[in-house]
C-alpha cells in the first residue's frame, strides 16, 4: 500500500530553504520559500512506466520542447498519430530526406526544369511563298505550354529540315502567339530572322537544309502559350517552301526525308 506524506506546515531556518532526500542521499528536489523549487526532478527519474499517457499536446506550451530535449531516433513513426502533424506544423524539410511523394514546383530551385512539351513532325508539308515577305506558319511546327508561374522562363529548341523550289533564301522566324521573338535586327531589304538558309548553286533541287536554334523566352504569364515556326522565301522569289523533303523528292535521285521537332521547357526562375 502506498503511503502518503501530508505536510501542512513547513518551517525552515533563516535561509528559507529545504530539501527532500532519497534514501541514497540524492536530492529529489529542493525549494526556497521565497523563490520556489530550485532543483527539480532529477534527470531520468521519470520513466515511461511512471507516465500513463497523461501528457497530451495541450499540456505542452508552444516551443517548450526544443530539439536538444530529444536524443537521436527517440521519436519514431509509431509514436506519432495518423494525421497528427499537418502541413502548417512543418516549417521546412530538406528535399534530400523526402523519399516519397512529389515536391511542389514552388519549392524547386531556380534553373530546375518544371515541365517539357515537345512535338515532332515526320511527314512533309509545303506552301507557295508570295513575293510580299509574308511569313506563313509551317504546318505541324507549333507547341503549346501552360507555365506554372509567371516568373518562369521558357526554353524553346527547334530543328527543321527545309528546302525550296528556287535558288532563294529560306527565312524562318520563331513566334510566341503572333509575336516574333528571338530574331535578328532587319536592315534595308535584309529581313530579321531566327534562321536563314540558302543552298549553293543549283543544289537547291536536292539539298535539305538541317537548321536548328534555341531561344530563352520570358512570357510572363500562366496562360496557355503557343510557340510556332513560320517561313518565307522573301520578296524576290515566289517559289515553294518544303519541310522534311527536297524539292525533287523522287526515287530517281534517291532523295531522303527528315523529321522536324520543336520542344519547350519551363525553367524555374
Amino acid at each position: 500500500m502506498a503511503g502518503q506524506i501530508i505536510i501542512s506546515n513547513i518551517k525552515t531556518d533563516s535561509d528559507n530553504a529545504f530539501s527532500i532526500l532519497a534514501n541514497t542521499g540524492a536530492v529529489l528536489f529542493s525549494a526556497n520559500l521565497a523563490s520556489g523549487i530550485t532543483t527539480g526532478i532529477a534527470d531520468g527519474s521519470v520513466t515511461n512506466a511512471k507516465l500513463a499517457g497523461s501528457i497530451t499536446g495541450d499540456k505542452l506550451t508552444v516551443g517548450s520542447l526544443a530539439g536538444n530535449v530529444f536524443t537521436a531516433n527517440t521519436i519514431t513513426g509509431d509514436k506519432i498519430g495518423q494525421s497528427a502533424i499537418s502541413s502548417n506544423n512543418i516549417v521546412s524539410v530538406n528535399a534530400s530526406v523526402a523519399t516519397v511523394g512529389t515536391l511542389p514546383t514552388a519549392r524547386l530551385p531556380a534553373g530546375s526544369v518544371l515541365q517539357v512539351v515537345s512535338v515532332t513532325k515526320t511527314n512533309t508539308t509545303s506552301f507557295v511563298s508570295s513575293s510580299t515577305n509574308a511569313y506563313v506558319d509551317i504546318t505541324g511546327m507549333s507547341v503549346t505550354i501552360t507555365p506554372t508561374s509567371a516568373t518562369s522562363k521558357i526554353l524553346v529548341m527547334y530543328t527543321v529540315g527545309v528546302s525550296q523550289s528556287t535558288s532563294a533564301t529560306i527565312h524562318i522566324r520563331l513566334y510566341r502567339g503572333s509575336t516574333s521573338i528571338g530574331q535578328g535586327d532587319s536592315s534595308g531589304n535584309r529581313l530579321g530572322d531566327s534562321l536563314i538558309w540558302r543552298p549553293n548553286g543549283e543544289q537547291y533541287a536536292y539539298d535539305i537544309g538541317p537548321l536548328s536554334s534555341s531561344f530563352l523566352d520570358s512570357p510572363a504569364t500562366t496562360s496557355a502559350t503557343t510557340y510556332k515556326l513560320a517561313a518565307t522565301l522573301g520578296s524576290t522569289y515566289s517559289g515553294t517552301f518544303y519541310l522534311n523533303r527536297s524539292s525533287t523528292d523522287n526515287d530517281a535521285d534517291y532523295s531522303g526525308r527528315t523529321a522536324s521537332t520543336i520542344t519547350v521547357m519551363e525553367i524555374a526562375a
